[in-house]
């Protein structure tokens, strides 16, 4: 099935939701074990459906697509990358107590359960739907793809971990961190998909450029939107470091960075961020952050340039990298 240029991201996702859930049906186990499981996938179904960007369903199905002009083929790649990113996003909610309200009821250790399944077994499981066109070298190195992220998204979330702990915070390691995270899940995504193509080192290299900038340009760009979120940030009242208040940090100093430092600590204990916001202006750490997050989204569509993507998955893959990177920081 060669990608339709009227496909959405909600059709996309659609696909992919569809195949976790006939997995899961299949799945030799307890009702109550895939029940378990369901709860998320209802979660990510419902976030798909909510958002204008998808990545960890877009971006496998865009890059095969875009080598090789199908779409379908690249579906249970999608699914375990997919897994992937339910899978960190349910151990990151429970750590941050940003459990969605699907969970209400479950112990943490239910939700622990349904996590680790998630990242471990699942992704294999659903990589086996690719078939007997697909051949075991290139089976073998899709799946190594998929656990070579799987090894860079932990090592980026315990330098996270350690992060806010730190000395001497820089907006370059901040930056680094991003890279790492959410940089490095959407690299491993776009690669195990070229590989998945049968595309040459070359070319796999360049849709590993692009998913990193894509991923580290979003998830600078969620950080800034975070501070303005008309419900309060999530980041300032758990005392996260994200970049615009690293540089921020950075750019004051004597006086104002010792009141700016009782800021953010007040912020820990309030909703209320206005005085937050109005220093990130005053500091040009808004101006700043924008600036970062458009230096990646052009090295991303240059990745694109490289790779000779083909139409239309390229112009759905710049759409969304663009939607994606979007910011607001209206008052």
């Amino acid at each position: 099935m060669t990608l339709a240029r009227e496909e959405t991201v909600v059709d996309r996702a659609g696909a992919v939701f569809d195949y976790l859930d006939q997995m899961v049906d299949a799945a030799d186990a307890p009702k109550s074990w895939r029940d378990l499981l369901r709860i998320h996938l209802s979660v990510g179904r419902r976030q798909a459906e909510a958002a204008a960007v998808f990545p960890c369903a877009d971006l496998p199905i865009l890059v095969h697509a875009a080598i090789t002009g199908n779409s379908a083929a690249a579906v249970p790649l999608a699914a375990a990358c997919t897994l992937v990113y339910l899978g960190a996003d349910l151990f990151d909610n429970l750590a941050d107590e940003e459990l969605p309200e699907e969970w209400a009821g479950c112990s943490p250790s239910q939700i622990s359960l349904a996590a680790a399944t998630m990242l471990a077994p699942l992704p294999q499981l659903a990589l086996s739907g690719m078939g007997r066109a697909t051949s075991p070298e290139t089976m073998l190195r899709v799946s190594q793809a998929v656990a070579q992220t799987l090894l860079t998204m932990g090592i980026g979330q315990h330098e996270d971990l350690l992060f806010s702990s730190r000395e001497g915070l820089t907006a370059d390691a901040c930056r680094r961190v991003a890279e790492r995270k959410a940089g490095g899940e959407l690299a491993g995504f776009a690669r195990a998909a070229a590989v998945l193509a049968g595309a040459g080192a070359e070319v796999e290299d360049a849709y590993a450029t692009f998913g990193s900038c894509w991923g580290t340009a979003s998830q600078i760009a969620s950080d800034l939107a975070d501070v303005w979120d008309p419900a309060g940030s999530n980041d300032l009242l758990n005392g996260t470091r994200t970049l615009p208040i690293v540089h921020a940090m950075t750019v004051l100093e004597g006086a104002e960075r010792l009141e700016f430092d009782r800021l953010l600590e007040r912020s820990r204990h309030s909703s209320d961020h206005a005085g937050t916001r109005t220093v990130l202006r005053r500091t040009g750490s808004v101006t700043y952050t924008m600036l970062v997050v458009q230096v990646y989204v052009r090295r991303a569509a240059a990745a694109l340039d490289s790779a000779g993507a083909g139409q239309p998955a390229r112009g759905e893959l710049e759409r969304l990298l663009k939607s994606g990177s979007l910011i607001d920081c209206g008052d």
